[in-house]
């Protein structure tokens, strides 16, 4: 069973196998010499830059996550909920979930090493557990809410689990509560990343952006749109073209939006030139309808959908903050659904 404690963070390693970091630690780890370790300084640097929110996000996003973290800690000058740790038969430690924490206790006790509070660490401790266990932990910590990791990072811990240490998808599901169609869908998302995004990457010399993952996990999501994309000619090294930097897909919800543009011509020969908010101007105004009392459901929504993909993020955040847009929409879709309850 496991007890709490409170642990002398000197005693306690970081997890380098962490998902959070592992594709940073990885690059490391080919660098070593054979037992020798990844310095903890390192590590520390990756947690601060690799800390993400919820959504993931780039860099600086994760950055200030971290820093908002860091300041909450510092003012209550240590944390309310435990970090949980494995120990070994050797009375060594290794912390499974709660290493963003513990990196910001380091720090402390770096910076201010006379402060007791940053000597120890509150702890809940499993002793000498399995890996099995231990992956169970992780998977209930972090592919669920409050706390998941961005979604390229729980794609790959997926990946491992179930290509490399070979879990059943069944299992994984039953532990972290997604559906196997869910887990499925991230893993052929990640796998389309590695075999067609990351060599483009390498070929230009450029940064792979794990934060493209929302596109590329629509793209799996509708197989319709990657017919459409073999059917003109183009390949999944064309659409990482488009993804990167957002060369042509401006904003990742955009993907939802491909296919109607590859579709038509008009749209599709705009996309290519200016990319997808401009392509995306040409379904605006559909067959020069304006009277509004005069056009179908199906237009007034296709409309609506167009209108809220061509405006700028901030301005549909303002929306969504200032004005009732999100309860209109539930409203709407709960009309849909009392007319689909009825037909039955």
């Amino acid at each position: 069973m496991p007890y709490e404690e409170n642990i002398d963070i000197r005693e306690l390693e970081l997890d380098v196998n962490n998902p959070r970091i592992k594709r940073r630690t990885e690059i490391f780890q080919q660098k070593l010499k054979p037992g020798e370790k990844i310095k903890e300084d390192k590590l520390l640097l990756e947690m601060q830059v690799m800390a993400s929110t919820e959504s993931g996000g780039n860099k600086t996003d994760s950055t200030v996550t971290f820093q908002k973290l860091q300041n909450s800690i510092i003012e209550n000058k240590g944390i309310l909920n435990p970090i949980l740790i494995k120990k070994f038969p050797d009375n060594s430690y290794k912390c499974i979930e709660g290493n963003t924490r513990l990196s910001i206790y380091k720090l402390q006790n770096i910076k201010y090493p006379g402060e007791d509070c940053w000597k120890k660490i509150k702890c809940t401790v499993y002793d000498d557990i399995s890996e099995e266990e231990e992956n169970k932990i992780r998977l209930q910590s972090h592919l669920v809410p409050p706390r998941p990791w961005e979604p390229y990072s729980r794609a790959k811990y997926l990946n491992q689990l179930i290509e490399i240490d070979r879990y059943k998808i069944e299992d994984i599901a039953g532990v972290c509560g997604m559906s196997t169609i869910e887990i499925r869908q991230y893993l052929d998302t990640f796998d389309l990343m590695e075999e067609h995004y990351r060599p483009y990457c390498i070929e230009i010399g450029d940064e792979f952006e794990v934060n493209t993952f929302s596109g590329f996990y629509e793209l799996i999501k509708k197989p319709s749109l990657s017919r459409t994309i073999v059917g003109c000619d183009y390949n999944y090294t064309d659409f990482s073209k488009w993804i990167h930097n957002r060369d042509k897909i401006k904003q990742l919800a955009h993907v939802r939006q491909l296919e109607r543009i590859l579709k038509k011509k008009e749209a599709r020969d705009v996309f290519l030139i200016e990319g997808s908010t401009e392509a995306l101007k040409v379904f605006a105004i559909v067959g020069g309808q304006t009277d509004l009392q005069n056009a179908t459901i199906t237009e007034l929504m296709q409309a609506t959908t167009d209108k809220l993909n061509t405006i700028p993020f901030f301005q549909m955040k303002t929306l969504a903050q200032q004005t009732t847009l999100l309860e209109d929409c539930s409203e709407l879709i709960s009309l849909c659904q009392i007319c689909i309850d009825s037909s039955d």
